[in-house]
């Protein structure tokens, strides 16, 4: 074990971590594979909505900070070969994710169209559970094939899985403003502004980066006080739940998203809500939010509890202990290898990240909570 807590193995193997969503579109070669299967989708693809759909997840565009909004033009929109327009692939992984974007030319809500918009179109599940948990449900007139939660969202009009927005839909419903995430910038954004509707792209990265877009959210659909309420209210409890493990002893973590071993590193939702927890991510000192280790890595580092985003696709406690040297990984002794039951909890970063960490804890702590 390291002075940080860490298992000092990782320094040893971390050339083993093979693959990552790399910003600038290298150093994460994917091959095209067969759509007509059923895959998990690509982790390099938004994290907004529930999954991406099989055969059809698309890379992000990047940025380099932990922002949560980008309003009218985005900087990559002027780029020729976007990452999200040259890359389409299929990766068997679970979670759909990203990163978040600067904040670039945030608007106030008084100065789009001059009064808070009337009628909003959301293009991804987490915003949507931010504008109703604003109290902006009643304004949302269109939603993605995605999304499910609050219920209230089944009887609203839907423009498209959240991956293939149909704009046409879109601007049939006559927004005043449109919530769209990063895998919508380099088609479905410009397409929309061109057409002269307000685009807001909001995708946090981080469990500080959803209480940022709360704010954001709240001020442009004019809930800055809602919002502002909600954010203090689930600092408090985050904070609340933190200092509750934070003296507990720390175990190693394995946070697996797909069967084909890719994970989630420092800056990503997932990262957040291990450490707040109380544990200690095995690929904390990797070099990418999402990566791919191997098998003989997460031997190495011996986790202590090992958790299944992939549980879906049919990873489970019995079919990891028969991986080639895991029945001796402490996890698999000890019976702590743990599905995820509900997904859409811990992979959407809004609302309901107190509910996220919650769970998280637990797993982790099951004694203290």
């Amino acid at each position: 074990m390291g002075k940080s807590g860490e298992p000092a193995v990782l320094r040893e193997v971390s050339p083993a971590l093979s693959r990552n969503c790399d910003p600038s579109g290298g150093n994460a070669p994917m091959e095209s594979q067969d759509t007509s299967q059923s895959h998990p989708p690509d982790p390099c693809a938004d994290r907004m909505g529930r999954h991406s759909l099989p055969g059809s997840a698309v890379r992000p565009a990047y940025a380099s900070t932990q922002g949560s909004a980008v309003f009218g033009r985005s900087p990559l929109d002027d780029r020729k070969t976007s990452p999200v327009a040259s890359h389409r692939f299929v990766s068997p992984l679970v979670l759909v994710l990203g990163i978040a974007l600067a904040v670039t030319q945030l608007l106030p809500a008084q100065e789009i169209g001059g009064k808070a918009p009337k009628r909003i179109v959301s293009l991804s599940p987490s915003n949507t559970e931010i504008l109703f948990a604003v109290g902006a449900g009643q304004e949302v007139v269109g939603v993605t094939t995605n999304d499910d939660y609050p219920e209230a969202v089944s009887s609203i009009a839907k423009v498209g899985p959240f991956d293939d927005i149909n704009i046409e839909r879109v601007v049939a419903l006559e927004p005043d403003l449109v919530f769209a995430s990063n895998i919508q910038i380099a088609r479905v954004v410009p397409a929309l502004r061109r057409l002269g509707l307000r685009v807001l792209v909001v995708d946090p990265a981080t469990v500080d980066g959803v209480l940022a877009a709360i704010d954001t959210v709240g001020s442009a659909v004019g809930r800055k006080k809602a919002a502002s309420s909600l954010v203090t209210s689930l600092r408090s409890q985050l904070d609340s739940l933190a200092a509750k493990t934070a003296g507990l002893t720390h175990p190693r973590v394995f946070w697996e998203l797909s069967p084909d071993l890719w994970t989630a590193g420092p800056g990503s939702y997932v990262d957040d809500l291990i450490r707040l927890a109380g544990g200690i991510n095995i690929v904390g000192r990797a070099k990418a939010p999402w990566l791919q280790i191997s098998s003989e890595a997460v031997v190495a580092a011996d986790p202590q509890v090992v958790i299944l985003s992939d549980a879906g696709y049919g990873a489970s406690p019995e079919s990891v202990a028969r991986r080639p040297g895991w029945s001796s990984i402490a996890a698999v002794k000890s019976g702590r290898v743990i599905p995820v039951l509900n997904e859409d909890i811990v992979s959407r970063p809004g609302p309901r990240v107190v509910e996220a960490l919650k769970w998280v804890a637990k797993v982790l702590h099951p004694g203290a909570f």
